[in-house]
């Protein structure tokens, strides 16, 4: 039996909650592996912040990107890291995401991925 710690998981999203596949594809994958109690975290970058965005309006037959984020801690997945650029760009204030949304500087996202085993980059 190994004394060795779990091995840390980040999944990227870069893309917006709609339009393609790719923001729901890392959503799925996050959920999958947190569901399986995997150590699993989620880095929204570029576009990837705007599933942040409040007051979505998916069309009918679309998961709303928001509400699945919203639910994450129920997966055991209590933080969501947000790049602080790319919400500036968008004009989302840090002072207007939940709680449970950590930013980061540009220079926190110099290191921050080196502290995970694995990045699956969505």
């Amino acid at each position: 039996m190994s004394d060795t710690a779990p091995k840390r998981t980040l999944v990227v999203s870069r893309h917006a909650p709609y339009g393609n596949s790719r923001a729901r594809a890392a959503l799925d994958c996050l959920m999958a592996a947190a569901a399986f109690e995997q150590d699993v975290s989620l880095l929204l970058l570029g576009d990837g912040v705007l599933q942040l965005l409040p007051n979505q309006s998916p069309t009918e037959g679309t998961r709303n990107h928001q509400k699945m984020i919203a639910a994450l801690p129920l997966y055991g997945v209590e933080t969501v890291y947000a790049d602080s650029s790319a919400l500036a760009r968008h004009g989302l204030a840090a002072g207007d995401l939940p709680a449970w949304v950590a930013t980061l500087s540009d220079t926190d996202l110099q290191n921050f991925p080196h502290q995970f085993d694995h990045i699956l980059g969505f």
